[in-house]
């Protein structure tokens, strides 16, 4: 069963994706450990060198190796001793789908179930390689209020150095590469963090239906489960083996400040309503291509981010030819960069070397410039 239906969890950080699978793998047939970015840390491009090694499985095992998640190593946290992998794939043929299901079919088999789920939330990004491999596929998909979302994710081990904001631009860049990957969403059903916590039933049933099993109230119970599916260096999940707490949805209704609700609002807008949630803006937002939303920048020029954010006017990833030709906008950085001295010769802006120059150029004649396309 495990080889005809796998299950992937995925969905935005700070989702519910770690609950849910605590749930879900309370199942008796349904094991699920820690995250294992067996997607977005092993690229298609080493999945092809790993399939053409001379020495199979010699560099799959290589390559497992340097997985990990929060400092801790993967066959650590799934207690899979490398020799053990590196016997089995010895027999059988050389295919990305034979890496990943030895490895999860081995977890399963040392829990005792005939089904693995695998939820590693960044893997949304993915799907369309992992449905390339497993077409049988069965993919649930976290869905929580964006906002909280990006206010929640200062917990975890990645994100917690960052603004708000910058959580928001990574939010935002993660739903854009799913919406541009190609496959069949009906294999995809959404479960809301919101309704999950307040109606488990109701939520849950065609999430049951959706990977072939049975709701039970028994599911509810993630005491142990919740243990198994976080790693010892992640406290930030060990609220999944609670019981169920509706008190801490739309936390940013009550945590954000109306400039920063706005910004949010307007940033994620795109994700608030696919998915039904309210947003409090009037208008939709004016969309500015940049150069240079690094992380760096992103994380130097949050609050003047913020402040553009929350007039409707976001700054967008561009490429520096789309740019040029439309004389837009640039958060440079450096002098000595190619980027910084193209800026110079055309006189649009000045490389950006100070932290003030964002907030400097938020002013409300600016902002209006912008909207109406006169930048």
């Amino acid at each position: 069963m495990a080889e005809k239906e796998p299950i992937f969890i995925v969905g935005l950080p700070r989702s519910g994706t770690t609950l849910l699978a605590a749930i879900l793998s309370n199942h008796p047939e349904i094991a699920c450990g820690p995250e294992t970015h067996l997607y977005s840390k092993i690229t298609q491009e080493t999945y092809q060198r790993i399939i053409a090694d001379p020495e199979w499985p010699k560099l799959a095992i290589e390559e497992t190796a340097k997985l990990t998640l929060a400092d801790q190593q993967l066959f650590e946290l799934y207690k899979i001793p490398p020799k053990v992998f590196e016997n089995e794939l010895s027999k059988v043929t050389p295919s990305i789908r034979n890496v990943v299901s030895t490895f999860l079919n081995l977890y399963a088999s040392s829990q005792g179930k005939r089904r693995w789920l695998e939820k590693t939330p960044n893997h949304m990004r993915y799907l369309e390689a992992i449905l390339e491999t497993f077409p049988t596929a069965r993919i649930i998909f976290s869905v929580r209020d964006p906002r909280d979302s990006a206010i929640s994710m200062s917990k975890l081990h990645h994100w917690r150095k960052f603004s708000t904001i910058q959580n928001a631009y990574t939010i935002r860049s993660w739903h854009m590469e799913f919406e541009r990957q190609r496959f069949d969403r009906s294999k995809i059903c959404f479960v809301k963090y919101e309704d999950l916590v307040a109606n488990p039933r109701e939520a849950l049933q065609p999430a049951c239906e959706h990977i072939g099993i049975p709701y039970s109230d028994d599911l509810l119970d993630t005491r142990e489960s919740g243990k198994k599916v976080s790693s010892a260096n992640e406290p930030w999940k060990n609220a999944v083996s609670d019981r169920l707490d509706a008190s801490r949805v739309f936390a940013w209704e009550r945590k954000a400040d109306p400039g920063l609700a706005a910004a949010l609002s307007y940033l994620l807008e795109d994700y608030i309503a696919q998915h039904g949630y309210r947003n409090p803006n009037p208008n939709s937002a004016k969309e500015v291509p940049c150069v240079g939303l690094t992380e760096r920048n992103l994380d130097r020029y949050s609050s003047g981010l913020e402040r553009l954010a929350q007039t409707g006017v976001l700054l967008r990833p561009a490429r520096l030819k789309e740019v040029l030709l439309k004389r837009h906008w640039f958060l440079a950085e450096g002098r000595g960069s190619k980027t910084a001295s193209k800026i110079h010769k055309i006189q649009t802006f000045s490389p950006i070397h100070k932290p003030k120059w964002l907030e400097a150029n938020t002013s409300p004649e600016t902002i209006s410039r912008l909207r109406e396309n006169r930048i």
